[in-house]
């Protein structure tokens, strides 16, 4: 290889950004991001813009970013503005919470998501009761440093509760899908709770979870909005009965 040659392609990588700079760049643009708008950011021009099409295709295989049509996006990532699901309280009484709609990609979990608490209503405010565990709020996201939570929430509206919810066991066998037991004395199916959607329950708990119908499969889906515990703890006994005879 020619001393030109070599200088050439020293020049041709200096122009490229590094994968660390694409990944910023998507996740602190607020708008679309597509492989137009990291050229226009890193003043990438004429052939540069093979260079970049072969860089973004290799973060692609890798992983490391997911291609939704035009739009490029670290696939592991929250939305700036996000549908909420508060999940329930961490040991310092904060509350927390998870993408309501999550696809990670390679079956990675959905983050944990520092809740801020609303600012106190002032004279002319009218008072906002603060979310439970199971609720759903619209929120605007912005990551973090904290070791714990990858992100905050800044809540802009509570929405409305999911229009199905049961309580029902949760059962989980070794390479088999989670399923949820309805307590309903009618009821005719279990649930299927994908993974991502278990919000940690554990075998045995008595759970509340929201469903849906998937009408490409024909069944019923379920997402685990509320733990309480072990099913034949006396408190859990107690509150099936009343579900059961409403």
């Amino acid at each position: 290889m020619s001393r030109k040659t070599r200088i050439s392609r020293t020049k041709d990588a200096k122009r490229l950004p590094s994968e660390a700079d694409i990944l910023e760049f998507i996740n602190t643009e607020p708008g679309t991001v597509g492989k137009r708008e990291i050229a226009r950011k890193f003043n990438i021009k004429g052939a540069d813009r093979i260079g970049l099409k072969q860089m973004l295709r290799k973060m692609a295989d890798d992983g490391t970013i997911a291609k939704r049509g035009k739009r490029i996006q670290d696939p592991d990532a929250v939305p700036p503005v996000a549908v909420l699901q508060i999940t329930g309280i961490d040991e310092d009484g904060e509350l927390i919470a998870q993408p309501a709609n999550w696809d990670g990609e390679n079956g990675a979990q959905p983050p944990g998501i520092l809740v801020l608490a609303p600012p106190r209503s002032g004279p002319n405010q009218r008072s906002r009761p603060e979310p439970r565990t199971g609720d759903r709020i619209l929120a605007k996201i912005r990551s973090t440093d904290d070791a714990r939570y990858r992100y905050e929430a800044r809540i802009i509206r509570r929405l409305a509760a999911p229009t199905l919810r049961s309580l029902g066991v949760f059962r989980k066998s070794p390479g088999q899908p989670a399923r949820v037991i309805p307590i309903e004395k009618k009821a005719r199916n279990e649930f299927e709770v994908a993974a991502g959607d278990e919000a940690g329950a554990r075998t045995g708990e008595l759970v509340a979870v929201s469903t849906h119908l998937d009408r490409r499969r024909g069944l019923i889906r379920a997402k685990v909005i509320e733990r309480f515990g072990e099913v034949d703890d006396q408190r859990n006994i107690s509150m099936i009965a009343v579900h059961q005879h409403g």
